[in-house]
């Protein structure tokens, strides 16, 4: 659904996030900023190669939102996170921060388990964070992430 079916915002979105700022702010520094599929659970990659798009960079996101018709910005409406992730939601403050220096305005909407699967399963939502619990097997991993189905 637009605007997300334009490469050039969803890329936008990751060139705005700052994932070292988010470590290091919500989880004190402990762990590692990687690839958004668990790098040891795909055969193949080995944890050290770049993955485009996947660097800070909010000129760059700006100018992606500019080729993508948004040159003064542009609102995705509501953010929705688990209320009652205290991390989820600290996250999701740092990168509503993070984008609205790139011109992506969102409004943080947490909300409690059991609505929020609700509006997952519908598929009515922009934007929506929710854990998922990952798979060694790859054909899981990139069930869900290529699937046209709403949630994978």
């Amino acid at each position: 659904a637009k605007p997300f079916n334009d490469v050039r915002v969803r890329r936008a979105l990751s060139l705005a996030s700052d994932r070292k700022a988010c470590l290091q702010t919500v989880l004190g520094g402990s762990g590692k900023v990687g690839a958004m599929v668990p790098e040891s659970q795909v055969g193949g990659y080995d944890g050290v190669s770049p993955m485009p798009y996947y660097q800070h960079d909010v000129a760059g996101a700006k100018k992606l939102l500019a080729e993508a018709g948004h040159p003064n910005g542009i609102d995705l409406g509501d953010y929705i996170v688990v209320a009652a992730n205290a991390l989820d939601v600290q996250c999701a403050q740092i990168l509503q921060q993070q984008w609205a220096a790139a011109g992506i305005k969102v409004n943080l909407k947490p909300m409690e388990t059991a609505p929020l699967l609700s509006t997952w399963l519908k598929g009515d939502f922009g934007l929506l964070s929710v854990a998922l619990a990952w798979s060694a097997d790859p054909d899981v991993i990139v069930s869900r992430l290529s699937s046209a189905h709403p949630h994978g």
